[in-house]
């Protein structure tokens, strides 16, 4: 039985899954800027992050930095559990360590880049800067291209 390729979690890799005898397969294509961004880009994590974000926000003083902490380290902690067990991209393939890593950087632009969270409460959120790394980690995106590979 010939084999297609259809979508993975991983950047430049498609899964080979059956088709029809006679039909030929083609080269696995490479991701567009937009399929890597999904890939890269830790989605499951940053839509808890922001709803639980919201929450940590809502209490004044120590209480506030605490819960803005907790949030933050959540999400770090949560990642690897969620490439893991959403995606399964592991840390032991090829490419599990570039996903990981880019994946953890970009948790990392994406809380430093909320106004009022917990940059804002230590102090060190600058309106560009936040900009500038946005740029910069959607300029990666647009460049990083490994290999086109099939599982």
């Amino acid at each position: 039985m010939a084999s297609a390729t259809s979508w993975s979690w991983y950047v430049n890799r498609k899964r080979q899954v059956p088709v029809l005898e006679g039909i030929v397969p083609a080269a696995p294509p490479l991701d567009s800027f937009l399929e890597k961004l999904v890939k890269l880009f830790p989605v499951e994590i940053v839509a808890a992050f922001t709803g639980a974000d919201q929450f940590a926000r809502t209490p004044t003083g120590n209480l506030r930095f605490v819960l803005l902490v907790v949030v933050a380290v959540a999400g770090l902690v949560l990642l690897p559990g969620a490439f893991s067990k959403f995606r399964k991209i592991h840390w032991a393939d090829p490419q599990g360590p570039v996903q990981y890593i880019v994946g953890v950087l970009a948790y990392l632009v994406w809380v430093y880049s909320q106004d009022g969270g917990l940059s804002a409460a230590l102090g060190i959120y600058q309106p560009a800067i936040a900009g500038v790394l946005v740029v910069l980690f959607l300029a990666f995106v647009a460049v990083y291209s490994p290999q086109a590979t099939t599982d």
